[in-house]
């Protein structure tokens, strides 16, 4: 069986979505496929969209510009990110923003809780769903919008098995040269042609064996980002002679609650919370990206630590979605002292409490032995805490694109015809390990991204009338 439609969309996570609902706006006919039901990663996280110049900076009397974006995530990488693709994701970021708020539903205020630890700032520039339904809620919206949709056709629980060629298949059975890409093979054999394919199928996070070859550091971690982000899109553009870029890059987490697919705020550490491995010790400064902390818990015995907070954190995170859930499900636990806490969750008392009393005393005199720069108020009891394993929530590693987010070539010749790649699928903007990712990285890629690729692809519509 053969159809054929203006643009194919493999993965309906956030990144599809807004490739294909802006596709069908700009006047083509899609098909979205999924092959997982639920597991998008963008329902593991907080949904928080960073956009500059937006009418909400704008009425808070911030000002901000996509130029500042780009020099802020560059600053974060080491200025490793393709400067183009960067600062073309940026400029679209604001009007992403705006698209989602009006036409999609998407219901965006600025944030105005804890900062980040990387860079407290950072709440100027963030939007965040204001009834605090998170990534599931934002995932919801927009696969809601795309079903109803007349000229997205969305299939859920249907994947895509390789690229269709002119010349061939390619992808997963064989190399096809050179040619157009004109579609994909869908699960079941079926044909979905087209005059262009946008591949927003995540990273490689869920397959062990493509973590061990490029993220070997990684490997062992668990995963929280979607289960269907197994890489081979990225290889099928490999394949056609597409070019790889930042494979070792990844988004590590610091902050997930042992045994729960549930993060606490990374707001916590910017407001002053503090994490203590097995041996009630603090090991590292805390106001570092959370991806970077990722991998300093996994250094510690047993490759865990237990995040501490007091009240005044607890109030200041308290209505974000993660949070709120935490609490419902009994995730967190609050001592009245220190010898309490130690007792909850296992820990040498006598060190612990000579732990806090340290940090009380950096507070107070601004000087932290392991350089901490970002100090606020003492930790005063009670105190909450839950105990966190690092995890692996997506890599950032994948197919070199222009600032069209077109699939280029290995050999400089330019881009594969017809194919684009967008959000994990694509050579992200954290450059190499997991050091230089900036919070909103991910969703950068995938928002603004599906939005620029949904006008590359549609460029191209006129070749599907014409086959």
């Amino acid at each position: 069986m053969r159809e054929l439609r203006h643009v194919v969309v493999v993965g309906a996570g956030a990144a599809g979505c807004v490739a294909a609902l802006r596709a069908a706006a700009l006047g083509a006919s899609v098909t979205l496929l999924e092959k997982e039901e639920h597991g998008a990663t963008i329902e593991r996280g907080g949904g928080w969209i960073f956009a500059a110049g937006t009418r909400w900076q704008a009425a808070a009397g911030i000002a901000d510009s996509p130029e500042q974006f780009a020099a802020d995530v560059q600053a974060k990488n080491g200025c490793t990110a393709d400067p183009g693709v960067l600062l073309a994701l940026t400029r679209a970021s604001a009007g992403v923003a705006h698209w989602l708020a009006d036409e999609v539903g998407v219901p965006l205020v600025l944030e105005s809780e804890a900062g980040r630890p990387d860079d407290p700032q950072l709440t100027h520039r963030c939007l965040v769903d204001r009834e605090g339904r998170g990534g599931p809620g934002f995932l919801a919206l927009a696969r809601g919008a795309c079903a109803h949709h007349p000229a997205i056709d969305l299939r859920i629980g249907t994947g895509a098995e390789g690229l269709l060629v002119e010349d061939g298949v390619g992808g997963g059975r064989r190399a096809a040269g050179g040619g157009r890409v004109v579609g994909v093979r869908a699960a079941g054999g079926a044909e979905v042609r087209a005059a262009a394919v946008i591949l927003a199928a995540g990273g490689f996070g869920a397959s062990r064996e493509r973590l061990a070859r490029w993220i070997p550091e990684a490997a062992a971690m668990e995963l929280v980002g979607g289960p269907g982000n197994t890489g081979e899109a990225i290889e099928w553009g490999a394949a056609l002679g597409a070019g790889l870029a930042h494979m070792s890059s990844f988004q590590g987490h610091a902050q997930f609650v042992k045994g729960a697919l549930l993060r606490l705020s990374p707001g916590i550490p910017g407001a002053g919370g503090i994490f203590v491995n097995n041996r009630g010790e603090r090991f590292a400064r805390e106001d570092v990206n959370y991806s970077a902390f990722s991998l300093e818990i996994a250094r510690q015995p047993g490759g865990e630590a237990v995040e501490i907070f007091d009240e005044r954190i607890r109030a200041a995170v308290e209505q974000q979605w993660m949070m709120k859930v935490a609490r419902e499900r009994g995730l967190t636990t609050t001592a009245a002292d220190a010898a309490q806490l130690a007792a909850q969750h296992g820990l040498p008392p006598d060190a612990l409490a000579a732990t806090l009393v340290a940090y009380e005393e950096a507070c107070r005199s601004g000087r932290d032995p392991l350089g901490r720069t970002l100090l606020r108020e003492p930790l005063r009891p009670p105190y909450h805490a839950a105990r966190i394993v690092p995890v692996l929530a997506h890599t950032q590693g994948g197919l070199v694109v222009d600032a069209g987010m077109r699939v280029l070539r290995a050999d400089g010749s330019g881009p594969i015809p017809g194919l684009l790649a967008v959000g994990g699928t694509m050579a992200g903007l954290s450059g190499d390990g997991a050091d230089g990712y900036y919070s909103g990285n991910g969703l950068l890629a995938a928002l603004s991204g599906g939005w620029l690729a949904a006008a590359s692809a549609t460029a191209c519509a006129p070749a599907a009338a014409a086959r």
